[in-house]
This record gives C-alpha cells, sequence and structure tokens, in this order.
C-alpha cells in the first residue's frame, strides 16, 4: 500500500512538473531536471509537524513512510533524467545503453553497497555497546559511502540513505544513535543551508519568475493528484485520499542536493534550476508546514485543545 502511494505520488509530481514545463516551451533537459526534483518532499518539516501536534491516525501513519520514501524515488528519478537530458543537450543518438541501463545499474549499485554498508554497521552494534563507538562507527560508514560513491561514480545520497535505511530496520536500538546525532547535526545542517544559499544568484530571479511559479504549482498539482490515484489504487480510505496530498508540500535539503549535482552534470542550466529551487524551498517550508498542519487537522488526527470556561469566584464558591 505505502510503496504504491509513494511510486504514484512521486511520479505524479514529475509527469505533471515534466509536462508542464514542455508545454510553455521551456528546454526538455531543463523541464526533465525540474521533474526530477519535483518527487522529492521533506520529511523533517513533516516529521517535526506530527511530533509538535502529536497527530496519530490513519493519515499520520501512511504520511510518515510516504515522505521517508519519496526522496528515494526522486534520486532514481534524477539518475535517469538527467542521462536523458544530458543526451538531449548533447544531440547523441539514443543508446539504450547509456541512456536507460547504466542509470539503472548506478541506482541498484548505490543501494547494494549501502545496504552492505548498513549490515555492518548493524553486526557492529553487537560488540561495541558505547554510544561513543557506535556513533563514530555510523560517521565512518557514510565517509566510506561517500568515497566509494565518488570513486565508483555512484549517487551519494541514495547509497547514504540505503545505509541508514538498513541500519535502522536491522536494530532496535538504532533510535540511540539516531538521537546522538541528532544532537550535533544541526550546524552541519546550518552550514549546508547557508553555503546552498550563498550560490543563490538573485539577479537571475527577475528572468526566472514564470518557470519559478510554474514549477511550484505544478508539482502540488502532481503530488495532490498522485497521492490521490495512488490511495484509490490501494484502496485507502477517503480522508487518506482527500487530504494525503496537501500534506506532501513541504521540500528542501535532498531537493537542495539534487539541484546541486544539476550544476556540475548540467552546467548550462544548473544555475538557473538551482536558483528556481533555492527560491521554491523557501516558499515551500513556508507554506508546506502549515497546509500539513491544516490537513491532519481536517482529518481529525490532531486533537484540538478545548476552550478553558471561566469559572467565576460565586461558581466556584
Amino acid at each position: 500500500k505505502i510503496l504504491v502511494i509513494t511510486a504514484c505520488e512521486a511520479l505524479g509530481a514529475v509527469i505533471v512538473v515534466d509536462t508542464v514545463i514542455i508545454a510553455l516551451g521551456f528546454p526538455v533537459p531543463m523541464a526533465l531536471c525540474f521533474g526530477a526534483i519535483a518527487a522529492a518532499t521533506a520529511p523533517a518539516a513533516t516529521l517535526l509537524v506530527v511530533r509538535q501536534y502529536r497527530a496519530k491516525g490513519e493519515l499520520t501513519s501512511t504520511l510518515l513512510p510516504v515522505v521517508a520514501m519519496d526522496d528515494a524515488i526522486g534520486l532514481m528519478a534524477y539518475a535517469l533524467s538527467v542521462s536523458i537530458a544530458k543526451m538531449i543537450q548533447n544531440h547523441e543518438a539514443f543508446n539504450v545503453m547509456t541512456t536507460l541501463v547504466d542509470p539503472l545499474l548506478e541506482i541498484l549499485l548505490s543501494l547494494g553497497i549501502g545496504a552492505a554498508l548498513g549490515v555492518l554497521v548493524a553486526l557492529s552494534n553487537r560488540f561495541f555497546k558505547s554510544k561513543a563507538n557506535r556513533l563514530t562507527i555510523g560517521i565512518a560508514a557514510v565517509l566510506l559511502g561517500v568515497g566509494l560513491a565518488q570513486q565508483f561514480d555512484l549517487s551519494a545520497l541514495l547509497l547514504c540513505m540505503a545505509i541508514g535505511a538498513t541500519y535502522v530496520n536491522l536494530r532496535d536500538d538504532a533510535v540511540q544513535t539516531l538521537e546522538q546525532a541528532d544532537a550535533w547535526t544541526p550546524p552541519l545542517f546550518l552550514l549546508f543551508f547557508v553555503l546552498s544559499g550563498a550560490e543563490l544568484n538573485v539577479a537571475m530571479l527577475p528572468s526566472l519568475g514564470v518557470i519559478g511559479v510554474v514549477y511550484i504549482l505544478a508539482r502540488v498539482v502532481g503530488k495532490y493528484f498522485g497521492a490521490f490515484l495512488g490511495c484509490t489504487i490501494s484502496k485507502a480510505s477517503h480522508k487518506v485520499r482527500k487530504y494525503l496530498g496537501f500534506s506532501l508540500i513541504p521540500q528542501a535539503g535532498v531537493a537542495i542536493g539534487i539541484a546541486q549535482l544539476v550544476v556540475r552534470e548540467l552546467p548550462e542550466y544548473g544555475a538557473s534550476i538551482q536558483a528556481v529551487i533555492l527560491c521554491a524551498t523557501l516558499i515551500y517550508e513556508l507554506i508546506g508546514p502549515v497546509v500539513t498542519k491544516f490537513s491532519l487537522m481536517k482529518a481529525g488526527e490532531i486533537e484540538v485543545e478545548p476552550k478553558k470556561k471561566h469559572i467565576t469566584p460565586t461558581a466556584a464558591q
């Protein structure tokens, strides 16, 4: 059920964004990159809303695994999309090996190597009990994964996601390591966003206004109707079909990371795409959590605190 919904909502965003941007006359390689980025959602923003308001219910239990998985689909879509975009950009003839087989092999190797490293981290926890040792091993696994990805031209983001997904599903006590990481990673996130924002060319924004608005709206439409289709196919309840799509608006880290990859892979369009994604991220992160909260409230999964009754001194006596 979750796999069907995730595939539909992620690919729905890809297809709608690709179609709309191409229909408006923008270059196909640019449209393909925007479409791949559109699949990604910010799980952290959604998770914080759920935790802050203690949301519980069918919509919440569907939403959390969906936002955790669609970033992986976005990375896979990017691998395929950028391969096709480069082929079109370089005016090359269609080649099945280069366009389809190589990206799929990159995806499978990234997932396989990441899963293998995740298994090693999980096994090491049997012998290393202290929090410091486990945290050190986790960091070492990430650094090793990034090194292998660079060496063999794989997706570092997808590989590291596979490490974490494998580790947390093999060890019930993995949450302790995650809590340790949460204590010191905020400065790293801050540095990531500052460096990403420093690359924003503000002078380009006036010329990118149309495509920016189109991307923001087309992604929301694709997410909503893709989620609706996935919920219909998997026979989810009415409230999940109605509100899940609105809960998938936030977008942040992975989208910015993919945009930075586009700068390297397609420098002709990279700066424009990065500028649009950075501005879109700002809008999505301002509006997305509010819409997510509204959706969870309408679905009845956030308890509304009852108004305190004013008690007069006479009544109190």
